[in-house]
């Protein structure tokens, strides 16, 4: 693998990034370069903090053309309670030997919405809540179906859950 990465901080609280490598990928069948090529933004405030990135894989096999892009807003109510919000875009290309087959599928929509307590010596209570909607699940999904000539795209998966964690640093 080889790559970088940058960042310029901005008047503000303004951080823009910017990352990219290549690197090889094999699997049992295939074998081939990939490239990744990531941007990133975040405005950090007294009152809030807002983040962007989106980030696009590509390359020779295995055949397949990932973009990915989140949002994340976090609204610091209180020193010790924040509120947050994401929400997740991913898009896979599929690819064919007849070029012409090739297609878009909405991979992953998800939305998540949390409260984080912050308690005593570095302590965090998070609770959260998921709604997602799309192919990468425990066991894989395949997206897409091919019946001769024709590529038939197979219905997602959805769901919600609930996440509690608590976390300590010392």
């Amino acid at each position: 693998m080889i790559g970088a990465q940058g960042y310029l901080d901005a008047p503000g609280g303004v951080r823009l990034g910017v990352f990219a490598n290549k690197y090889e990928r094999r699997t049992p069948t295939q074998t081939g370069f990939r490239n990744f090529v990531a941007y990133s933004g975040q405005i950090d405030r007294s009152f809030g903090v807002l983040r962007a990135e989106h980030f696009r894989e590509s390359g020779e096999s295995p055949g397949a053309d990932l973009k990915s892009r989140y949002v994340q807003a976090v609204a610091k109510l209180h020193p010790r309670i924040h509120l947050a919000g994401e929400h997740i875009r991913q898009t896979q290309r599929v690819f064919f030997t007849d070029t012409r087959l090739n297609t878009d599928i909405p991979s992953v929509r998800e939305t998540g919405a949390a409260v984080n307590l912050f308690g005593a010596a570095g302590t965090v209570f998070k609770f959260e809540h998921r709604w997602r909607n799309g192919y990468t699940y425990d066991a894989f999904v395949a997206p897409t179906t091919v019946e001769g000539n024709t590529v038939r795209i197979n219905p997602s998966r959805a769901t919600n859950y609930w996440i509690a964690s608590v976390a300590t640093s010392f």
